[in-house]
């Protein structure tokens, strides 16, 4: 309980081949990261916070432990400022495996007390239209008509290191085309799939709601990075953009930049706002 950071991710991502993560294009975030993202990302200390992609937690424990440092607090006192936090914070996970660990890695941060509900959802993100927890359940699922459950539409931060999967490798394009042109996004159809991301995420943000992401930088410099440009410019102020001269993953082939967003629909401060740009 006094580790701050996602130790059972570090041993899950030692057990799990690699060639079956990069399958899944799963490479899990070195924790100065997530730290860098989180307080760049999360200002409230009663934000709603989500990650649409947990894989075991990195996120979730930094924003909870985020939260509790906006809140003036080194830890929670009592079960109901626990659960408080707790309720704050959401995260969605594909795969089960890494999604029990993210419950488990919640319910560690307090260990003196018990966690009545830790909302964390296994689901494909891009089927996700609404977050519906059953309060009965640790390891929550979608549940869009139970009148007891707590629903979450919107969220004013959002923190995650979307899958690297190129757009050669998307199973699910033209599901995802649809989403978009719901949206009235218009996305190259050979984005990488953290571009999509990028959009679905946006949906449930509030007026001024921050995401933080990691991701491949080849939206700066590639072709299909055009349409997503346009997306952050005319929906969002481009708050930070951070280079790093070295690779951040171990064991991942890609360059890769920090992208802080803040949802803007006055064009006026979109297109008054000055970028940091930071290597």
């Amino acid at each position: 309980s006094k580790i701050k950071s996602d130790v059972i991710g570090r041993i899950y991502e030692r057990l799990i081949p690699l060639s079956e993560r990069k399958a899944l294009g799963q490479y899990y975030t070195p924790p100065q990261i997530v730290d860098l993202i989180v307080r760049l990302t999360l200002k409230d200390p009663n934000a709603k916070v989500l990650d649409p992609a947990c894989g075991s937690g990195s996120f979730l424990v930094k924003a909870y432990h985020r939260l509790l440092e906006l809140k003036g607090k080194e830890k929670a006192t009592n079960q109901k400022e626990h659960q408080q936090i707790l309720n704050q914070v959401v995260g969605v996970e594909i795969n089960q495996f890494p999604a029990h660990l993210s419950v488990i890695n919640l319910e560690m941060q307090n260990i003196a007390f018990k966690s009545d509900q830790i909302n964390v959802l296994v689901s494909d993100f891009f089927d996700v239209r609404n977050f519906g927890f059953n309060n009965h359940h640790r390891l929550a699922s979608l549940d869009k008509g139970d009148a007891r459950s707590g629903t979450y539409r919107f969220f004013d931060a959002a923190v995650a290191n979307p899958p690297y999967i190129r757009q050669e490798r998307i199973k699910q394009k033209e599901k995802l085309l649809q989403l978009m042109k719901h949206y009235g996004v218009k996305l190259d159809r050979t984005s990488d799939v953290y571009s999509y991301f990028f959009a679905h995420v946006s949906n449930f943000l509030t007026p001024h709601g921050r995401l933080g992401f990691i991701t491949s930088n080849k939206w700066l410099e590639v072709k299909y990075g055009e349409s997503l440009q346009k997306f952050f410019l005319a929906n969002h102020r481009i708050l930070t953009v951070i280079e790093f001269d070295a690779g951040a993953f171990e064991e991942a082939l890609v360059n890769t930049c920090v992208v802080i967003l803040e949802k803007e629909k006055d064009a006026a401060r979109r297109d008054t706002n000055v970028v940091k740009f930071v290597r």
